[in-house]
């Protein structure tokens, strides 16, 4: 299901997607789901792939993604918006309500550009991957093994099958969490990640459980994060401000 321009669900009926060779929606702009059924399955590519932003507002997405080409595993959602004029400051993700349910080869929700892949000299094109959670009942699981290694021609090749990522940051505002990984549970890449309340459920079997490259501040919540062995552990923020003023936290 594909479209060039933004595509907007606002109905209560049911979109059922199998997806063999390609994305099982995918937008060249953004995508916005007000409500609706939605049941997503590939074995190739992503579940939802999409360029500048998603929203999720009501509704029951289930999506289960079970791609597995070398460096290009299934993920469940994807939004990487351009480094250019037309991506500026996009590719973001915001999830405020209804009920997502995602199993994944890799990388469960990510709003995906890197730093590394700038291509222009100045920094106003750059877009602003970053993840907000406002409420909702999320329950995350992925299956992928991790791995980084770099090829004959000198190109990384990995694959990090993490469960909700922001490259600019995640914020999580309240909700239902639950996130089993293979990797990080939760992840921001080289920026910062706050909690500001929900329960939130995070169990990694060979990663850390909560990940910060930048800092991370807890002000409220309640929150089980259970990571695997040194130097992993349930809560990480890479010698970075970890700042605690609210909730109740269980490391493991």
């Amino acid at each position: 299901f594909y479209g060039v321009g933004p595509l907007i669900f606002s109905g209560t009926g049911t979109l059922a997607v199998t997806g063999k060779f390609a994305n099982g929606v995918g937008s060249k702009d953004y995508i916005r789901v007000c409500n609706g059924t939605f049941n997503i399955s590939v074995s190739a590519n992503n579940g939802i792939d999409t360029k500048n932003a998603f929203f999720f507002d009501y509704g029951n997405l289930t999506i289960n993604a079970t791609g597995t080409t070398l460096d290009d595993e299934s993920k469940g959602i994807k939004v990487k918006a351009k480094d250019s004029a037309v991506g500026a400051n996009k590719g973001y993700i915001y999830i405020n309500g209804g009920t997502i349910n995602i199993t994944s080869v890799s990388k469960a929700i990510t709003a995906a550009w890197d730093i590394d892949e700038d291509t222009t000299t100045y920094t106003a094109a750059n877009p602003n991957p970053f993840v907000v959670i406002n409420n909702g009942v999320i329950m995350i699981k992925t299956t992928g093994t991790p791995y980084e290694y770099e090829d004959s021609t000198g190109a990384t090749v990995s694959c990090s099958p993490e469960g909700i990522e922001g490259k600019a940051g995640l914020t999580i505002n309240n909700g239902f969490i639950s996130v089993i990984t293979t990797d990080d549970c939760l992840n921001s890449a080289n920026a910062n990640m706050t909690i500001n309340g929900g329960y939130i459920y995070c169990a990694s079997s060979s990663n850390d459980a909560i990940d910060s490259n930048g800092t991370l501040t807890i002000n409220g919540g309640y929150i089980v994060a259970i990571g695997t062995s040194a130097p992993e552990g349930p809560f990480d923020c890479d010698s970075n401000t970890f700042a605690i003023t609210g909730g109740t936290l269980v490391g493991i």
